[in-house]
């Protein structure tokens, strides 16, 4: 019979990290769809000298900023 040291034990192995699919594709930036860097045009008309244009806070903001 022989016995066991704690020196004797090795420890279990450490299990691999796995990706989904979605995690190895990219960066986030490559899973915006290309239609979402179309420009697309507002028609407007200024009612005064003081008024300001709409604008967009960043390329791919949902709609325009307004000033009153």
């Amino acid at each position: 019979m022989t016995t066991s040291t704690t020196a004797d034990i090795e420890p279990p192995q450490k299990k691999q990290k796995t990706m989904s699919p979605a995690m190895t594709e990219g960066t986030a930036e490559s899973k915006i769809p290309p239609q979402a860097f179309e420009q697309t045009s507002l028609l407007i008309q200024k009612l005064s000298d003081k008024a300001r244009a709409p604008t967009r806070g960043s390329p791919l903001s949902a709609g325009y900023d307004l000033y009153s």
